[in-house]
C-alpha cells in the first residue's frame, strides 16, 4: 500500500511539474511593445504633492522656486501635471524608483 502512495504522489509531482511549465512557456509568449512617444510632454519638477483615496494614488509634479514679498520669505510652489495611478501601480513606481535610485547611487 505505501508503494501506491509514493505513485500517486510522484504523478500528482509529475502534473504539478507540467503545469508550472505551461504557465512559464505561455509567460514567455508575453511581449512588451513600447508605442511611440514622439508628442509626450516632459515636465520637470522639484516639489511633489500627493494625494490619496482607497483605490488611488495621486501625485502633483510642481516647480518650487523661492520667492519674497513685502511680509519676508516665501516659496511659489506651480503645479505642473498630475499622475493618477492604482495602489498596485504606485509599488511597482516605488520598486522601480528605488532601483533606479541604487543604481545611480553605485555609479
Amino acid at each position: 500500500m505505501a508503494e501506491k502512495k509514493k505513485s500517486t504522489t510522484a504523478k500528482a509531482t509529475d502534473k504539478t511539474k507540467a503545469t508550472a511549465a505551461a504557465a512559464t512557456t505561455t509567460e514567455q509568449q508575453t511581449r512588451l511593445v513600447m508605442q511611440s512617444a514622439q508628442n509626450i510632454a516632459v515636465v520637470y519638477a522639484n516639489a511633489f504633492y500627493t494625494q490619496n483615496t482607497a483605490d488611488e494614488l495621486f501625485i502633483t509634479a510642481c516647480i518650487s522656486q523661492p520667492a519674497a514679498d513685502g511680509k519676508g520669505a516665501l516659496i511659489n510652489v506651480q503645479p505642473q501635471a498630475r499622475l493618477a495611478m492604482s495602489v498596485k501601480s504606485a509599488a511597482q513606481l516605488y520598486e522601480v524608483l528605488g532601483k533606479v535610485l541604487s543604481q545611480y547611487k553605485k555609479a
